[in-house]
């Protein structure tokens, strides 16, 4: 029997990150499966982390004997093993005595253990880096769709009522062919001279009638996805991108059309293209932090070490924890007690309202942890 679960969101961060326990929580993070051999090679994964978690349980400072240590693991490890999960998904669980969660993850965590009086967040908040969120327009005057979509997959927003086309947005408009000659002055005996008016082409009224089309489709979208917190991404040919942009501002518009009709591509191709757009942008905007830090050193806007992000984040003046993504999260060692802290830190951070960024680059004098200031 398989075990089917959420995935983990940010309030279920902030949720985790106020648990402090007074005995051991351990933190199990198992990456993706992505066919039958790697399923076979995560069931030895698992065990392999449950030795590694019974060593740490027995070890000081929590000096669990070897039947309590594993009567805590085994049950999360069993289950572990039964969950079914997409093939970019994690799989994430914390236990401590008499209380477990297990959340699947979208994007990598490493294989991992941890034991602490807290739970560890940071390999989550590394995969979630990578994970996107969005609203997706496919605009064409055929067809129109609109997706909620992430990094993994994408849904059907039917209960949007869009116009599905452009004869459905403007179904009351009725064109007659009509010329815009007709006769003038006798030229001749048997001639009359042609008389052109300056009435619209019919080149001119599908263009009119295309702006109206767009129009009547951007007011159609919801608030939450015309002025939400997640971007619109539209996709669409270069004309009727240009259109949609133009009619009014949005929150955070991003226009895709080097793909030309996306009536003529797989949703996949569509999908896979967004993805890879918004997480460069993602990147340019960790790039971009790391150059604001600089530019604030000094001032009093930036802290670095543990002890001084630590005070930061619990008196509540975070704005965001820099580290970088050689780091604890991804393999780099700490010590004990500097794990405990940079643990202490995250946690305070998200409390707080501040956020937490893994960079690639640029800090690493500075590691493994610094913050920018609101204040």
């Amino acid at each position: 029997m398989s075990t089917e679960l959420t995935r983990i969101s940010d309030q279920h961060l902030r949720h985790l990150s106020e648990v402090d326990g007074s005995g051991p929580i351990v933190s199990v993070f198992l990456a993706p499966t992505r066919d039958t051999l790697g399923q076979h090679a995560a069931e030895q994964r698992l065990e392999a982390l449950a030795r590694e978690g019974r060593r740490a349980l027995c070890a000081a400072p929590w000096n669990l004997e070897e039947g309590a240590a594993k009567a805590l693991l085994e049950p999360i490890i069993t289950e572990m093993a039964e969950v079914e999960r997409g093939p970019d998904e994690s799989l994430a669980c914390f236990v401590a005595a008499g209380w477990s969660r297990m959340y699947l993850v979208a994007g990598d965590t490493p294989d991992r253990v941890t034991v602490a009086s807290r739970v560890d967040l940071l390999p989550v908040i590394e995969a979630l880096g990578d994970d996107v969120e969005f609203h997706l327009l496919t605009l064409t005057q055929d067809h129109v769709r609109l997706f909620r979509c992430d990094a993994i997959g994408w849904h059907r927003l039917h209960s949007v009522d869009l116009p599905e086309s452009r004869a459905d947005a403007l179904w009351f408009e009725h064109y007659e062919q009509a010329s815009s000659i007709h006769g003038g002055n006798h030229v001749g005996r048997d001639q009359i001279a042609g008389m052109v008016h300056g009435s619209g082409s019919h080149k001119e009224q599908h263009k009119e009638a295309t702006e109206r089309f767009v129009r009547a489709v951007d007011r159609a979208l919801p608030v939450d996805v015309h002025d939400g917190e997640i971007p619109l991404v539209v996709v669409a040919v270069e004309y009727e991108a240009s259109l949609f942009r133009d009619v009014r501002p949005h929150t955070d518009l991003v226009l895709i059309t080097e793909l030309g009709s996306p009536e003529r591509l797989p949703m996949t191709r569509v999908h896979e293209c967004a993805v890879d757009l918004l997480r460069s942008r993602r990147r340019a905007a960790r790039a971009s932090l790391v150059d604001r830090f600089r530019s604030l050193d000094g001032t009093g806007l930036t802290v670095h070490g543990f002890a001084d992000a630590i005070e930061a984040a619990r008196r509540g003046s975070v704005d965001v924890v820099i580290i970088p993504s050689s780091g604890p999260s991804s393999g780099g060692e700490l010590n004990g007690a500097d794990r405990r802290s940079l643990l202490d830190v995250a946690a305070a951070a998200i409390q707080t309202g501040g956020s937490i960024t893994f960079v690639d680059d640029g800090l690493e004098a500075i590691a493994p942890v610094a913050a920018i200031l609101r204040y």
